[in-house]
């Protein structure tokens, strides 16, 4: 019998976007859901998939609870979940707070050690759900066929209509550098005391990598 009903749970910055606007969306008579999971309804003529990464963004106790509920509401749920190495982990964190006006350092991302339990979590998953599938981004990145592969089985579907396309860029180390410099003058949720609007350094981030893409694209 195929399954009813998958659960997407994240991590953060682990090929997420990708598995939900390229391959989630795309599935044939699909009922896919991205926010308050636990209120949605499966329908039993779709093939229903429900993800939301911020269900493994919270601290660890709170990824439990959240967990323990989903459990509770949905027991024969396939657990989709993707991690990484956490070096590269908090780097790509950190880079995506950047973006966004972050004023902290790469080691006060570390120190709050968002992903320190991740094994722990994945066993208590391991130990609620009957049907997990665990990948690893770098092989998202590495051996994307063989990735697609193992998904595929899991799911019990044809993903032959995906392809290997890369969605939310990171920005440059030039883009990254630069607001590593300017965030403390913009005001953020970082920085509520920053002399100028956000939005003006919106708009001039958007300027430097659009620039920057075109470059790239001439220089190939």
């Amino acid at each position: 019998m195929k399954p009813k009903l998958f659960i997407h749970m994240g991590f953060p910055r682990t090929g997420t976007s990708f598995l939900q606007e390229q391959i989630f969306r795309k599935i044939p008579n699909v009922n896919f859901q991205r926010r308050n999971i636990i209120e949605q309804e499966i329908k039993p003529d779709r093939i229903n998939i429900f993800g939301d990464e911020s269900l493994t963004g919270a601290k660890e106790q709170q990824r439990i609870t959240i967990a323990n509920r989903i459990h509770k509401v949905f027991p024969d749920a396939y657990i989709i979940i993707g991690i990484r190495n956490q070096p590269g982990w908090y780097r790509s964190l950190y880079n995506l707070r950047i973006s966004k006006g972050y004023i902290g350092t790469l080691d006060d991302v570390i120190k709050e050690d968002l992903f320190k339990h991740s094994i722990e979590y994945i066993e208590h998953i391991r130990s609620l759900f009957k049907h997990v599938f665990v990948y690893k981004q770098e092989d998202m990145v590495t051996d994307f066929q063989s990735w697609l592969n193992h998904l595929s089985i899991f799911m019990q579907l044809d993903l032959g209509f995906v392809h290997n396309i890369r969605i939310n860029p990171s920005w440059s180390n030039y883009s990254i550098q630069l607001a590593e410099r300017v965030n403390p003058l913009f005001r953020s949720s970082s920085n509520p005391s920053g002399l100028l609007p956000n939005i003006t350094r919106t708009i001039l981030f958007r300027g430097i990598n659009s620039f920057i893409k075109y470059k790239r694209r001439i220089l190939k």
